[in-house]
Order: structure tokens, then C-alpha cells, then sequence
């Protein structure tokens, strides 16, 4: 018997929304150890409800991009193995995947973390070439539920969850991983390939042998950009954009709203549900799954945004991770070591996100200065103390138009503090309903003026603070 359409929630069940949101969300922030046992046995009904023999082994590694590597590789070896010895020798494929699994993890991430990606990527891709689902459940709760109650529970729960997890965390480990695996897929081939090479060239191998070698790891290293997207999320897809591969959503309606789908869709339901509450990444294949522990820190600022100045705003237990301020994500060495930042090095930067991030942590006043800015205009204010109108053009983006000036409250050393303040590049005063003024005369004087949301001839102080 059909279940009855839901049409309307009760009172009762829209008041347990903020709990539902905030239960998904904790799940989705986790940096608790992985329950692997939990997960084995939810992927292995995943496999079921898809109609799939369950695989044959589920290996740990700890980082997604060790699972973007491992999988992919793994993948394509185990199908090398199945052609004949005349084109691709075992011994052949097994130099292959050394040297794959080398100069792909060289590529795609620092010194400080390789030895440890690179022993997890060999052992995961070693242990799964050894042994060389969602989807129904979607239709099951569309026709279950009226549109006004999806829409109710999309933005009190889903949205809110995605909001959460997905922009501040999700998209960053995906965009963090996407770029390492094409620096390990383009430094992996550009170096022909160096570790299976390398092995045929010191005489581990020889005449047609050597080719195979080499043309197996090529074959392998260029499936990885093809195949490593084929992973699910996680714990980081708790509040997919997908309504029906949200469990946060599903699982509103089957354990808030009692709606029952039949015994088949409810495990399906909850079979990916659980792979979603106890691990981060996993990637399926018919014989493996390559699964990800949790994350060992998420770091956000106080609107959510992912951002730490000391280190990785997201850390894995291997030690890669990915670096951000304010939600920005940046390259390592900006957090690491940002006495390699300079005015140059900021000037060559092409995202203007990343570019700002830069000149925030070089000091913006400092990088006008060292950076060649312009001095468009000088003068003194009532209490005699100077003021400069600054401006440095940005590649691709408005100039910084800034006006230094000093506090007029000497400090107790009997120094002054300098401030640089950001102004409009036209010095358009930002009016009080909230529009912008007609541009004024490059002054410094119009400049001050246009902070406090005035024009300079309106602007006279009778006493400086």
C-alpha cells in the first residue's frame, strides 16, 4: 500500500528543523576518528540496494587526495592485469604503478606530507589491486511529499546545511584536490614518467619491456584526471545540492515525519546515510572502496568561513590540508611563510581574491609604499599633522586609493600611529541612504572627507581626534 502524500508538516515537526539542521551540521564539521566499522557495513548494503556484490576489501587512507590518487590507479591497474602478456607483462604493470604512484604524489603535494600520501596511495592501491547507489530513493520521496513541504524543509534543514558545510568545506577540499591532481597528472607526465622509466633504464627491465613499462604508468597516470571525481563525499555531503542525495533531507522526512518509503528505499536511505555520518571521501569501484578517515581540524571565523593564519584551515591526519582566510583559498606558503610575500609577487597574482589575502598579510600601507603607489595628492590637516592620498593600479581589478594620515593622540611613548584608510577611487562619500556621491577632486582633504560620508567642502572639523 502507497504511503500517504505528506502535504503539510505539523507544528511539531517544523519545530524540530534547528535540530535537525544542527545535528547534520555537527556530522558534517566532524574531526572525530572515522567509524570504519559503521561505514564498511553501510557501504556494503549501498552495494546491495545497487544490485552490487559487495567489494571485496574497503582500504583506509587518510586524505581525499590520497583517495583521488589510490582510486584511479588502482582502477586502471587491476584492468592492465586482465590484458594480454603480450601487451602489458605483470612485471611491467607492477614498475608502472610504482612510478605512477611516485611521481604523481610528488606532483601533487608538498615535501613536508609525501612520505606519508605516498605510503598510503601504494598501500591502498596495493592492497585493492591484490584482490584484483544511491538513485531509487529520490522518485520514492518526490512522489511522497507535496512540493510547499520539500520547499519548507529545503531551506529550514538542507540549505541550511549545505550553507554550512558545503560552501565552507566541501567546495574547498574539492577545488584543494582538483588542482593537486592536475599538478600531479602534468608533473607525472612531463617527467616522462620518471619512477617506471627510471626502473627500465637501470636495467630492471629491458627492450619491449621498457616500453610497456612506461606506456602502462602513462596510461595509468592519465586515467586519474578522468576517474578521480568519481567519489562520493561523505561527511561532506550531508547537505548535497541535490535534494535527493541530501540525508539531511531524506532523513527529516523518514525519522521526523514518519514517512515510510517501503523496506527497500528506508535501507537504501539509510545505508547512505550512514556512509555519510561515519567517514569523509570514498571512492567505489566493483572489486574496492578507497575511504577517507575525517578531517583533524576545520578551522572557521566567526561567519563560518574556513580561515586560520597559522596554518591549514583544514588538516587531515596525513598532514595535507587546505589553507584559507576568510573562506579565500590560498596557497600554502601565504600562511606558511609569508616573508616570501612581496609587492612583485603580489602584482603578478592573477585572482584578486588571493591577491587581496596577500597584500592583507604584507600590510597594505607597506605594500603602497614598497610597491611603487602613486602619491596623487599631499596636505595638512587642522592639527598641522600630514596627510597623502595614495593609488596603486591592480591587475584586473579597481586600484587601492588609500589616504595615510596619523592620530592626533600621541601614544604613551609620545609617537604617533599612522593609518591607512581605504577610500573610493573617485572619493564618492558613502551617503546615509546607503548610495555613493559625486566623484571629487584627488585630494587629501576630500579624501578624509569622504570616510565620514561627506564631501570636502562640507567637511571642516573643529576638532581632530
Amino acid at each position: 500500500m502507497a504511503a500517504k502524500k505528506i502535504t503539510r508538516l505539523t507544528k511539531a515537526q517544523e519545530a524540530r528543523m534547528p535540530e535537525w539542521r544542527d545535528r547534520w551540521i555537527e556530522i558534517g564539521l566532524s574531526t572525530e576518528p572515522a567509524d570504519r566499522a559503521k561505514f564498511e557495513a553501510a557501504v556494503a548494503r549501498c552495494y546491495l540496494a545497487a544490485g552490487l556484490t559487495p567489494p571485496k576489501r574497503v582500504l583506509w587512507v587518510q586524505s581525499p587526495i590520497a583517495v583521488a590518487l589510490a582510486g584511479p590507479i588502482a582502477a586502471i591497474a587491476i584492468e592492465l592485469l586482465k590484458l594480454p602478456a603480450a601487451k602489458f607483462t605483470r612485471g611491467a604493470v607492477r614498475d608502472a604503478v610504482g612510478g605512477a604512484v611516485g611521481d604523481a604524489v610528488r606532483g601533487a603535494v608538498d615535501g613536508a606530507v609525501r612520505g606519508a600520501v605516498r605510503g598510503a596511495v601504494r598501500d591502498a592501491v596495493g592492497g585493492a589491486v591484490g584482490d584484483a547507489v544511491r538513485g531509487a530513493v529520490d522518485g520514492a520521496v518526490r512522489g511522497a511529499v507535496g512540493d510547499a513541504v520539500r520547499g519548507a524543509v529545503d531551506g529550514a534543514v538542507r540549505d541550511a546545511v549545505r550553507g554550512a558545510v558545503g560552501g565552507a568545506v566541501r567546495d574547498a577540499v574539492g577545488g584543494a584536490v582538483d588542482g593537486a591532481v592536475r599538478d600531479a597528472v602534468r608533473g607525472a607526465v612531463d617527467g616522462a614518467v620518471g619512477g617506471a622509466v627510471g626502473d627500465a633504464v637501470d636495467g630492471k627491465t629491458a627492450g619491449r619491456e621498457t616500453a610497456g613499462t612506461a606506456r602502462a604508468a602513462r596510461e595509468i597516470i592519465e586515467a586519474i584526471p578522468r576517474l578521480w571525481t568519481n567519489y562520493f563525499g561523505g561527511q561532506f555531503w550531508v547537505g548535497s545540492r541535490w535534494w535527493w542525495g541530501s540525508p539531511s533531507f531524506v532523513s527529516f522526512f523518514r525519522e521526523v515525519c514518519e514517512l515510510d518509503l517501503g523496506s527497500e528505499m528506508n535501507d537504501r536511505a539509510q545505508a547512505y546515510a550512514d556512509t555519510c555520518s561515519s567517514a569523509c571521501w570514498w571512492w567505489p569501484h566493483k572489486d574496492f572502496v578507497i575511504a577517507c578517515d575525517r578531517p583533524s581540524l576545520i578551522a572557521r571565523d566567526d561567519r563560518g568561513r574556513l580561515h586560520s593564519l597559522t596554518g591549514p584551515a583544514i588538516r587531515f591526519r596525513d598532514g595535507w590540508g587546505v589553507y584559507a582566510v576568510h573562506g579565500v583559498r590560498v596557497p600554502a606558503e601565504i600562511i606558511l611563510h609569508p616573508g616570501s610575500i612581496t609587492p612583485a609577487r603580489i602584482d603578478q597574482e592573477r585572482n584578486a581574491e588571493i591577491r587581496r589575502v596577500m597584500i592583507d598579510k604584507y600590510g597594505t600601507g607597506r605594500y603602497l609604499k614598497d610597491g611603487g603607489a602613486e602619491k596623487l595628492h599631499a596636505d595638512v590637516d587642522g592639527l598641522g599633522l600630514p596627510r597623502v592620498l595614495w593609488r596603486k593600479p591592480l591587475l584586473d581589478d579597481e586600484p587601492i586609493t588609500m589616504v595615510e594620515v596619523q592620530n592626533s593622540t600621541l601614544e604613551p611613548d609620545g609617537s604617533r600611529k599612522t593609518y591607512f584608510l581605504r577610500v573610493h577611487p573617485e572619493l564618492r562619500p558613502l551617503l546615509a541612504d546607503g548610495k555613493l556621491g559625486e566623484p571629487q577632486t584627488m585630494t587629501a582633504h576630500n579624501a578624509v572627507a569622504s570616510t565620514f560620508g561627506k564631501r570636502g567642502a562640507d567637511y571642516h572639523p573643529i576638532l581632530e581626534t
